[in-house]
């Protein structure tokens, strides 16, 4: 059932995209990849905005190859989601408003943030970003998810955390540390909320940013209807258990569909602000509806 569902998911966001640009614009050998990056991204939003950011990023979303073509061409690609949604404030980051903040710097996407174990080891992997939010104040780095958490995880078998974790596990504070526990005694806990990846980037920011005041927040893409569906009723609910375990801590976790986050931005638009007609080309290229079950 699960594997229908994100078929299912990526073929409406493919569909619902073909609408708009056509389908000459997808690939014949990858029917669900758009030919070329630049077609992947909605009107008034320039690759060349964010382009720099992704190249020699950990997450080669960018790269291709004889075999595949870049991540960043499927329909259903997060990175895309997120650079559609967040790349205008490139232009425009007096605009932004996030978390009840404002006053940010120029988005920073596929934002490398070296931990202990990275720092001046260039083989190792850094925790990424997708988007990080600098402004006077505070910190907010952004993990942004389309479709992937509902692929099969295939770590299950293999311990979530390599053994040199063990030599900074002590950076952990609070309900952190109680998340790192669970998923190291019980790697199979979350079966579509990749926490791992939260606690790693937890590290992350603790290492570049503390004391400065730190939110990890965690967005993600859902369809017009996801009651439907028990996959997304099963990762809001796995969310909300992450957000409740490490409630309190000095670096907080937060959490926003992408709709309701196009739904705060329309709100707190200015009546001539470029970001309305920007929420309407969102939703009218992400805000699908699922065939039902």
């Amino acid at each position: 059932m699960r594997k229908l569902t994100i078929k299912r998911s990526e073929i409406a966001l493919a569909d619902a995209w073909g609408a708009i640009v056509g389908s000459s614009a997808f690939r014949t050998d990858y029917p669900l990849y758009l030919r070329d990056p630049n077609l992947n991204v909605v009107e008034g939003v320039s690759l060349t905005a964010f382009e720099q950011d992704f190249e020699g990023a950990a997450g080669h979303e960018m790269d291709e190859d004889r075999k595949k073509p870049p991540k960043f061409c499927a329909a259903y690609s997060s990175a895309a989601l997120c650079a559609n949604s967040f790349a205008i404030y490139k232009s425009h980051p007096s605009a932004l408003r996030l978390l009840e903040r404002s006053g940010f710097d120029s988005p920073k996407f596929e934002a490398g943030c070296d931990t202990d174990l990275t720092r001046n080891h260039p083989r190792r992997t850094p925790p990424t970003l997708d988007v990080l939010l600098q402004s006077s104040e505070i910190v907010i780095g952004i993990e942004s998810k389309c479709t992937e958490y509902l692929t099969e995880k295939k770590h299950r078998s293999k311990p979530l955390f390599s053994m040199s974790y063990g030599k900074i596990e002590n950076q952990l504070e609070g309900g952190w540390a109680k998340l790192y526990d669970l998923l190291k005694n019980e790697g199979s806990h979350f079966k579509f909320l990749d926490a791992a990846q939260l606690v790693k980037h937890y590290f992350g920011l603790r290492a570049n940013f503390a004391p400065k005041r730190t939110t990890l927040l965690y967005v993600y893409w859902q369809p017009a209807n996801p009651n439907e569906f028990q996959e997304f009723a099963r990762h809001r609910s796995e969310i909300t258990e992450v957000a409740d375990l490490v409630k309190g801590a000095s670096l907080k976790f937060e959490h926003i569909s992408y709709t309701d986050l196009w739904i705060q931005w329309e709100r707190n638009a200015s009546p001539n602000s470029p970001v309305r007609d920007h929420v309407a080309r969102l939703r009218a290229r992400y805000q699908v509806t699922l065939p039902s079950q």
